[in-house]
């Protein structure tokens, strides 16, 4: 598994629509369809399509 990383700006965007506290989560791997990202506490892999965030606007 790659080093997680902090979110960008866009990424928190992206979190925060999901309901998800950005403060918690770092990114694994961001592409163009998804973000995987990692809880920092528990340790939890979630993964997020872009796509149902920019279908919202």
């Amino acid at each position: 598994m790659k080093q997680a990383k902090k979110l960008t700006r866009k990424q928190k965007e992206i979190v925060s629509e999901h309901r998800l506290n950005p403060g918690n989560w770092m990114a694994l791997e961001d592409s163009k369809d998804c973000l995987i990202i990692w809880h920092k506490k528990t340790g939890t892999v979630k993964k997020i399509r872009k796509e149902d965030v920019w279908n919202t606007f």
